[in-house]
């Protein structure tokens, strides 16, 4: 570029300097406008930013990409080629932190990491869990550059950060136009990248070495875990695939209302309960919800974390269960909702205080109760024959 004409071009941070300050007076209409007009132009490959603002165009011939269902162009993304099976495969077998891990973290198991703790810290936005879900979902086709990778070859050549990001965006506005998902808005990416940011503090401290020093990642807050276990590629690629052809198959951010997309903070659990609106859909999602509501019970009034006995918690849920029987005992109505049984209630009590103890130590009741339901439905003991025989289970 000649000095003349780098002095002539806007810098591209001044140009998103003046894009922020334009969308903060934008009304929701000119907002909803703006993303579609931004759909059209990133899918073809510029960024409608101006007549100078263009970042590429595009060559004669397409630059493809292997995935496993086709040869992708990554120019002109064909929808057809955009599947799950395809993204969970590849971000299954993608590693992160360039592979420098003590145990295996792959870009999937990431990936439902952040959906889980996107949900667990905002649980109005049940909604939106497709967002977290799909956060680095181009790298199925562009695989994972590494954040110092990008600053080292942006060091050699100025600016690339920026190209990167360009294409990273225009992949993923493909992949929610191939899948009829509507476009996040800020306030929903800022939370995803907080839960992007504590999903690394939790691996770096799962999986990295001691030797590359003190996590610089913000500390997990009160009742997300602190560690993961690790995924094979298969059990990776079945949990992120299960999860993303859950959220296409409920399309939850649809029952927000018309219009207005991922970009609202989402509505009333109260009106979403009496319409019954898919919200919750799988036991996780209930854990989640419930330990979000109880988290007075994790933190001190100055939300310093508490620490808590898991005898003890396990026992209160053995209370409730206790409550339960007394009520069938004798007959009795519950004395704050009369209108339901007392064993109803305590029954309610005893899943609520279950679902905060697992969601509190991360674990996994969804994965458990298909594992265990499959496992008893071919078990020897359980079968008739088995039970009949002395020593047989009678109940």
């Amino acid at each position: 570029m000649s000095g003349a004409s780098a002095t002539s071009r806007p810098h591209l941070d001044d140009l998103l300097e003046q894009a922020r300050a334009r969308v903060e007076t934008m009304s929701p209409d000119e907002m909803e406008a703006m993303l579609r007009a931004q759909q059209r132009s990133w899918v073809r490959g510029e960024m409608a930013m101006g007549e100078s603002s263009a970042m590429h165009r595009a060559p004669a011939e397409p630059i493809t990409a292997a995935t496993l269902a086709g040869s992708l162009d990554l120019l002109d993304p064909d929808p057809a080629l955009i599947t799950p099976e395809a993204m969970a495969c590849a971000l299954a077998r993608s590693n992160r932190w360039a592979g420098n891990t003590m145990l295996p973290v792959s870009v999937a198991q990431h990936s439902v990491l952040v959906m889980e703790i996107f949900i667990r810290r905002n649980p109005v936005l049940r909604h939106a869990a497709i967002s977290p879900l799909l956060h680095d979902g181009h790298e199925y086709a562009i695989g994972d550059l590494s954040v110092p990778t990008v600053k080292l070859l942006t060091l050699r050549l100025p600016g690339l950060d920026k190209h990167i990001e360009a294409e990273k965006l225009r992949l993923d506005i493909a992949i929610r136009a191939a899948w009829g998902i509507p476009a996040p808005g800020i306030d929903i990416l800022a939370l995803v990248h907080e839960a992007d940011r504590f999903a690394a503090s939790i691996e770096w401290l799962s999986a990295i070495h001691p030797t590359n020093g003190q996590n610089p990642f913000p500390a997990p807050p009160a009742g997300i875990p602190r560690r993961i276990k690790p995924l094979s590629w298969d059990r990776a690629e079945d949990a992120f695939r299960q999860a993303l052809e859950r959220e296409l198959a409920l399309r939850p951010w649809e029952a927000v209302g018309e219009g207005e997309g991922l970009r609202a903070l989402g509505s009333s659990m109260q009106d979403a309960t009496r319409s019954r609106r898919p919200i919750m859909s799988d036991l996780n999602d209930y854990a989640n919800l419930c330990h979000a509501a109880n988290m007075k019970w994790w933190q001190d009034e100055t939300g310093k974390p508490l620490e808590r006995n898991k005898g003890e918690l396990l026992c209160l849920i053995h209370s409730e269960i206790s409550e339960a029987m007394e009520g069938e005992r004798k007959g009795l109505r519950d004395d704050k909702l009369p209108h339901r049984w007392m064993a109803e209630v305590e029954l309610v009590d005893a899943m609520i205080r279950i679902f905060d103890y697992a969601a509190a130590f991360g674990y996994d009741l969804q994965g458990a109760f298909e594992e265990k339901m499959a496992f008893n439905a071919v078990r020897e003991d359980h079968k008739h024959e088995a039970r009949s025989i002395a020593g047989g289970k009678k109940w």
